[in-house]
């Protein structure tokens, strides 16, 4: 199991090096997302050599890339951060933002608040 484990981490390290001779419309097709995804696909079968098991990591992997982590879309965690903490909104969160919401949170756990979540 080991072995596998070095041996993927030395393909993947070594991959970059090796130039392979494609036409253009071959690197193309490479380039795309769902060749992309299919490299993915076997890449985590050959680690895990569990259908369930890859459908399962596969599916979490394309939520995170597409939903989560996606800054276009409508559930993107860091982006809605990221704006409530910007306050001067130049992209980049300074150490007295930070400080501003460390208070503001330590002010939260002193006296706690109804925020209107059920259980």
């Amino acid at each position: 199991m080991l072995f596998g484990g070095l041996m993927v981490v030395f393909y993947l390290y070594m991959s970059r090096y090796v130039d392979l001779p494609f036409t253009k419309t071959m690197k193309a097709l490479t380039n795309t997302e769902i060749c992309r995804y299919l490299f993915l696909v076997t890449l985590v079968y050959t680690g895990t050599k569990s259908i369930l098991e890859t459908c399962l990591i596969i599916s979490v992997i394309i939520l995170l890339h597409k939903f989560i982590l996606n800054q276009k879309s409508n559930f993107c965690i860091k982006s809605k951060l990221t704006s409530i903490i910007d306050e001067n909104e130049d992209g980049k969160i300074d150490a007295a933002e930070i400080d501003k919401v460390i208070g503001i949170l330590q002010t939260m756990r002193s006296r706690p608040q109804n925020i209107g979540i059920e259980d």
